[in-house]
Order: structure tokens, then sequence, then C-alpha cells
């Protein structure tokens, strides 16, 4: 990093990457353990604590049925 360019560049460095994972920074993916999914009351859910029934469209995949969810 050269002096007076390194904030900025560190920025862009930063934007980029947002842009390709598609998340801010600090936000984590439901991978690394948590999805934040806005409820129908708006309300934000863990992963594994989802109302009864909810189905996530990956899960089913697994058993060969295609459940689209959503």
């Amino acid at each position: 990093m050269e002096g007076r360019r390194g904030r900025k560049e560190m920025d862009r460095r930063k934007e980029r990457k947002e842009k390709r994972d598609g998340r801010k920074e600090g936000e984590k993916r439901w991978k690394e353990g948590w999805i934040w999914r806005e409820g129908e009351e708006g309300e934000k859910r863990r992963k594994k604590g989802r109302k009864e029934g909810e189905k996530r469209w990956m899960e089913g995949r697994r058993g060969g049925r295609k459940e689209m969810d959503g």
C-alpha cells in the first residue's frame, strides 16, 4: 500500500468484494452459521429456528424431491 492512495484502494477492494459476495462486510452467510431472513412479520430468524413446515429451497434436493418454496 502506498501512502495517500492506500485507504482509497482498500475501500475500492472492499466494495469489489461486497459486490462479488453480494453482501456487506461483516454480514455472514448461512453457510457460516447465520441466515438473516426477513419473516412475514419482518423479524430476524436463526437458520435452524425456522417455523414449522417452512422449508429451505436447498433442503429436499438431497432427498431427490425438488420442492421450491418462495
